[in-house]
């Protein structure tokens, strides 16, 4: 406090007062260099990252909803339905003439093992498919659901909503990348997204 008091050079202080009525005392030229710097701070708050309630209800109008993907030249191609299950179809030109397209199922929607939020990508689980191969294991796939910057899938369908594409990482396991316009937060995403 002497020190304070008795200051080696002659700088002016102040009284500052807090939130919680104590008083400090700094030189004016750093509480002006403080107001200075405080006026200086970004306006705009940061972005916030959904919780997985929000984003779940974001993308509600979806239920119910199928999409298909299907890239030319390949046997099979894709199905999901928002909530309620993915299949793996057999290409139209895949079907010899009189005869039924083949259609598995790769999973079930599993709320209970639907559990992640990473960013702003939803995953969604699906389980319990068919059985697969000689091994017996059954299929599984993981719906990802995400806002795109720009248009990616080149064989599917939609306009606001489309698969981006589809990935067998590891036997009978597969990943379903979705760009969907209302996983976009602001307008500028939804204005990249596109649609409408």
């Amino acid at each position: 406090l002497t020190a304070l008091a008795t200051p080696p050079q002659a700088t002016a202080f102040s009284s500052t007062t807090c939130d919680n009525d104590q008083h400090i005392a700094m030189p004016r030229v750093v509480r002006r260099t403080l107001v200075a710097l405080l006026l200086l701070r970004p306006v705009s708050p940061l972005k916030k990252t959904p919780t997985k309630a929000q984003q779940d209800d974001r993308l509600r109008p979806l239920d119910g909803s199928c999409f298909a993907f299907a890239r030319a030249g390949e046997f099979w191609g894709y199905e999901w339905c928002h909530r309620r299950w993915v299949k793996q179809f057999q290409a139209a030109w895949a079907v010899p003439p009189g005869e039924r397209r083949q259609e598995t199922t790769v999973g079930t929607f599993s709320p209970a093992l639907t559990a992640r939020l990473r960013g702003n990508v939803t995953e969604h689980a699906f389980s319990d498919g068919e059985r697969c191969g000689r091994r017996g294991t059954k299929r599984r796939a993981t719906v990802r659901l995400r806002c795109c910057s720009e248009r990616r899938g080149e064989g599917s369908s939609g306009r606001n909503v489309y698969i981006a594409d589809v990935q067998e990482p590891a036997t009978c396991a597969y990943v379903v990348e979705v760009c969907a316009r209302l996983a976009c937060e602001t307008p500028e995403e939804r204005r990249k997204f596109g649609g409408g």
